[in-house]
């Protein structure tokens, strides 16, 4: 036989089908545990905290009009941005102003089974503030009903006073309407008539901290893109109570829309300020000029100038409006470029181009883009920091942008430097022309010309005054709601009832499928009969089915059962390799106590005497006698055996005795020596066993385990055939190795085995006996513990 140098037998193709037939044996666990599993998913409501989703969208317009309008005011507010939107919707101080408004100060609760039910706007009781009081955050306060006018508020938890845990408890009554006062809370605790209190159910209330709170919700939001390549915005929360999550984020949708609206209506807001402080003096001097002009022609008794002075005034007049609008611009320009040179804003104070006249497309285009690379990098601090990508890119957008302005105020400057000189030399030239009229009309000239200019500004201003008012008039949000938030329209994320049943299933499935495979995978014992046939090359002789009678003898007391039958088999397998002259003894060996040496050697001996055979019975164990605890041999006795003939105290037929088994006989092992090993190994025991072959047709020895003492080997040498028994169940593969080396060793003759205690599982060779020979199968006798083993 070819040296085996791993016990590790291959199962390889014999584990999918073993393995299989060892789930279907524990079928009911798998639907035990399976229904324990889904019931137990399914009630997952009750253990568990329900958490709905809940959503609503907006569409931001993508307005284009801006500074490059001559006559547009919305300055900061030219383009709207996607991302702009998203980051401004998410910060702090819109949902810090949210909470603000919805005034979520308290939050009442009722305990449930294993969780808690927020009673937003259902609550049995309301709470008044005090004027000036200050309540601890954060901490449950339980408030149980004594009687239509009294309370009792019960507080044992621990808080954070001042950065440090602070561990509060107190009891304290209270009377409904009256102020409620103590160390840590003041208030006044109202009932709601409209809502009814069951006495059983426990409520509670908790002060929030809306600074905290407000930084909850902005982790909660999730704000994104309701598509890759679509510009409408989609604001989801998660929370246990889809009202309250309704609500929040309505309210966070009008705070961003009102939010939005001021920052358009802020830049027309200014510039009617603007004109109307500008207004506020040339009034004045409107008046002024105006009765100056009246009073001089009352008095000099003008009508009209001549021709000549009309056209000089008339040329003075639209000298001296070019002169006006050019100065204004001029001071626009120093104003302007002194202000970007020493701010890193254009915040509201700034005045739009188009308000003083400027129509420079450049100009124009460069503040408006200012103004939005500005507005990018506030949104962008909102939660970027300074090393964001985003962040460094647009300030270097906003340095370039602002070089490039700086540039173009140096040109108009410049520029209109050279045309208010240019008017100036102009004007002189008309100062000659009109220094050669009359002196009167000279005079009214002069009153004339400081009446039409400071007209012509009052009606120029009260025009962009007019613009402005118009402007700010039709001014409409960037974003419309699509979708407000809807409580109907909540989707329950936890728990799954049907996805967290079906884990349950599997769950339950599992623990069953997992603890047998890995019972089969790290077991050590023989469990089928290919194990051992793989090994010991085709070396089994027969297979002892489960004695579930708990019979000594099957073969005496039911010779019908299957079991009676499996020992036939093996008789007749053992009659073939016994066949030739003198081959009579058969050893019966067993590698540990257990396994059912002696069992096998006592039916194995009686059912060859039942086929006319004289048999002997040795009991060839001297340390531990076994078959004298069977009890079809309690009358017999048993001081005489082997041991004694061994050491010449008793003769040979003094230690024979015949049993009520017909053709049976037995030799007991006798008083138990000091030294088993020698006696075994002598002449004397040579002696009984030729003897024995010569009185008897078969001797059977039941042997001592060979694991335990070496008496096994030396009893072994001497026979013709040594009977390894091999328990299902018991035995370890361990096991085959060590007998194999044995005999490979010389230490045993021809060694067969034969395998005990084979089980019933409705298939294999238990089946087979019964059914061939029509023999009454045995109940199954394994508990639920063996099935699964």
């Amino acid at each position: 036989m070819k040296e085996i140098n791993e016990i590790n037998i291959d199962r390889k193709d014999s584990i999918p089908k073993d393995l299989i037939l060892k789930y279907l044996g524990n079928w009911y666990w798998f639907i035990l545990l399976g229904v324990i599993g889904m019931g137990i998913g399914y009630k997952m409501n009750v253990f568990f905290q329900s958490e709905y989703e809940i959503s609503s969208s907006i569409l931001p317009e993508q307005n284009t009009e801006g500074m490059t309008d001559l006559f547009s005011l919305n300055m900061f507010g030219n383009r709207s941005n996607v991302e702009n939107h998203i980051e401004i919707l998410s910060s702090y101080s819109l949902n810090r102003q949210a909470l603000n408004n919805l005034n979520w100060k308290v939050y009442w609760y009722k305990k449930r089974l294993f969780k808690r039910s927020d009673l937003y706007k259902d609550a049995p009781f309301n709470l008044a503030f005090l004027d000036g009081a200050q309540n601890v955050t954060g901490l449950p306060v339980s408030v149980k009903v004594i009687s239509d006018k009294k309370y009792l508020l019960s507080v044992e938890d621990k808080v954070k006073v001042n950065g440090e845990k602070q561990e509060i408890k107190f009891e304290q009554e209270g009377l409904f309407g009256e102020p409620f006062n103590n160390a840590h809370f003041h208030f006044i605790l109202n009932k709601v008539e409209k809502v009814g209190i069951d006495p059983k159910d426990e409520y509670y209330f908790e002060f929030k901290n809306l600074n905290q709170l407000a930084l909850t919700y902005r982790r909660k939001l999730d704000i994104h893109l309701a598509r890759e390549k679509a510009d409408i915005i989609l604001l989801k929360i998660r929370g246990g109570q889809p009202k309250r999550e309704a609500d929040f984020l309505n309210e966070l949708c009008d705070v961003y829309i009102q939010y939005n609206l001021r920052k358009k209506n802020q830049a027309s807001e200014n510039t009617i300020q603007f004109i109307d402080d500008q207004l506020s003096g040339i009034v004045d001097s409107l008046q002024i000029t105006s009765r100056n002009y009246t009073n001089f022609r009352s008095r000099n008794r003008i009508v009209d100038l001549s021709q000549e002075g009309d056209m000089v005034a008339q040329r003075l007049n639209e000298l001296e409006s070019e002169e006006s609008m050019a100065r204004i611009r001029y001071e626009y320009y120093k104003n302007l470029q002194d202000y970007i040179k020493n701010s890193d804003q254009l915040d509201e104070q700034v005045i739009a181009p188009s308000v003083v006249g400027v129509t420079d497309p450049t100009l124009n285009s460069l503040v408006a883009k200012l103004s939005d690379l500005y507005g990018r990098r506030s949104t962008l601090s909102i939660n970027a920091k300074e090393t964001f990508p985003g962040l460094i890119s647009v300030n270097k957008e906003i340095e370039q942008t602002r070089q490039m302005l700086n540039e173009n105020l140096r040109n108009l400057i410049n520029s209109v430097q050279v045309e208010i000189q240019n008017i100036n030399n102009r004007k002189s030239q008309i100062n000659s022309q009109l220094s050669r009229l009359p002196q009167t009309e000279q005079a009214f000239i002069n009153v004339k010309r400081q009446f039409d200019i400071n007209n012509e500004l009052y009606t120029f201003l009260l025009e962009r005054r007019a613009e402005a008012a118009i402007t700010k008039a039709s001014n409409i949000p960037d974003v419309q709601i699509l979708d407000r938030a809807w409580p109907d329209t909540a989707v329950k994320i936890w728990p799954k009832t049907s996805r967290n049943a079906l884990l349950g299933l599997l769950l339950g499935l599992f623990i069953p499928a997992s603890v047998i495979l890995l019972i089969y995978n790290l077991k050590t014992t023989i469990t089928k009969k290919e194990e051992v046939d793989k090994f010991v090359k085709n070396s089994i002789v027969g297979e002892i089915l489960h004695n579930s009678g708990k019979l000594e003898l099957p073969v005496l007391k039911n010779p019908r059962s299957p079991i009676s039958e499996s020992f036939r088999h093996l008789r007749t397998n053992l009659k073939y390799l016994l066949y030739g002259e003198g081959h009579k003894v058969i050893a019966v060996h067993s590698s540990i106590p257990g396994e059912g040496k002696s069992f096998i050697s006592i039916n194995l001996a009686s059912i060859i005497a039942m086929g006319n055979k004289k048999v002997l019975l040795v009991e060839g164990d001297l340390h531990k006698s076994s078959l004298n605890n069977f009890k079809v041999f309690k009358d017999l006795k048993k001081d005489k055996g082997l041991s004694t003939y061994l050491i010449n105290h008793d003769k040979y037929e003094d230690i024979i005795i015949r049993t009520k088994i017909k053709n049976l006989s037995i030799v007991f092992s006798g008083a138990q020596p000091p030294n088993p090993s020698e006696l075994l190994d002598s002449e004397k025991f040579d002696e009984f066993i030729n003897r024995a072959r010569r009185q008897f047709d078969i001797v059977v020895i039941d042997n001592a385990p060979t694991f335990t003492v070496t008496d096994s080997t030396l009893i072994g040498v001497r026979t013709d055939i040594n009977l390894y028994v091999i328990r299902y169940d018991y035995s370890n593969k361990d096991q085959l190795k060590i007998i194999r080396d044995n005999e490979e060793k010389g230490l045993f003759k021809k060694i067969v085995y034969v395998l005990n205690d084979l089980k019933s599982s409705g298939h294999g060779s238990y089946k087979y006996y019964g059914e061939k020979y029509g023999y009454h199968t045995e109940a199954r006798s394994k508990n639920w513990f063996q099935r699964l083993f």
